[in-house]
């Protein structure tokens, strides 16, 4: 995906005709490559950009554990570590507001992982440039959420969450019916069309997995229970602040990973 993404941006630059037919994007100009701004906007193989950023952030938390491994996983600890940088340039050049919100909780992340080991004084300008990093981040967020806002696509995303939660208060037990009116966020369109029946029993199972990490990061300080776990919670996230693609297949799998990362007991696997 991170391959075929800046194969985009080659074929962009080099004025090499993108094979755009290859894979089904929205909004593609007649070369095959959504242009922002006079900038390539990076798709890759997903429908459009902010779906490329919903795919990308909750693996990239992988690409930094194993890269701080002290034995190989399958690759070399540079391979993860390159991975790792080359998916967070990726999250600002996609332009797109889940990207940026990625990009900041990646950085949050990796500000909570590295500070320990900092003297107070150096943690206080970390926080700073981190702050300082938000700030300049959410103003270009904002800026492409007014822009949405002021199109259909802005507006008919906000409609689903206010349309989804009237559904959920006229049927509150058992909602709609799977998929029957989806929404753009995780919390509402599991209200709306799973009802309080379906719900419950889906975010226990979600309580669930999350007790289990932490239970199992108190007795053993792992790499990959910590990767799965920010992994898990950057899905969840994602998925409420950017919306919730029930019918595509990665919400699911990461999901799956997270509960089997976490049912994990050999030490010899988490190591």
């Amino acid at each position: 995906m991170l391959f075929w993404g800046w194969f985009e941006f080659l074929c962009f630059f080099a004025n090499i005709e993108y094979p755009y037919y290859i894979f089904d994007h929205i909004g593609m100009s007649r070369n095959g490559i959504l242009v922002t701004n006079g900038f390539p906007r990076m798709i890759s193989v997903t429908l459009e950009a902010s779906y490329l950023a919903q795919i990308l952030i909750p693996i990239i938390p992988f690409f930094y554990w194993f890269g701080q491994s002290k034995s190989k996983f399958i690759y070399s600890t540079w391979f993860y570590k390159i991975l790792y940088l080359i998916s967070i340039i990726t999250l600002l050049v996609a332009q797109t507001s889940t990207g940026i919100l990625g990009f900041l909780l990646v950085m949050g992340l990796l500000l909570k992982n590295k500070i320990s080991s900092y003297k107070k004084s150096i943690r206080l300008v970390f926080i700073f440039i981190f702050i300082i990093i938000c700030i300049v981040g959410l103003f270009f967020a904002v800026n492409l959420i007014i822009k949405k806002s002021n199109n259909y696509s802005g507006i008919e995303r906000l409609k689903t969450v206010i349309l989804g939660f009237e559904y959920f208060l006229h049927y509150p037990i058992l909602g709609l019916g799977w998929g029957v009116f989806p929404t753009y966020d995780f919390i509402v369109n599991l209200l709306a069309n799973f009802g309080l029946v379906g719900t419950i029993p889906f975010f226990i199972f979600l309580r669930n997995i999350y007790m289990s990490f932490k239970q199992k990061i108190k007795i053993e300080e792992s790499k990959m229970y910590k990767a799965g776990f920010e992994s898990f919670i950057l899905i969840l996230i994602v998925s409420q602040l950017s919306g919730f693609i029930y019918h595509s297949q990665y919400f699911w799998i990461y999901i799956g990973v997270a509960f089997c990362i976490s049912s994990m007991h050999n030490k010899k696997l988490v190591s």
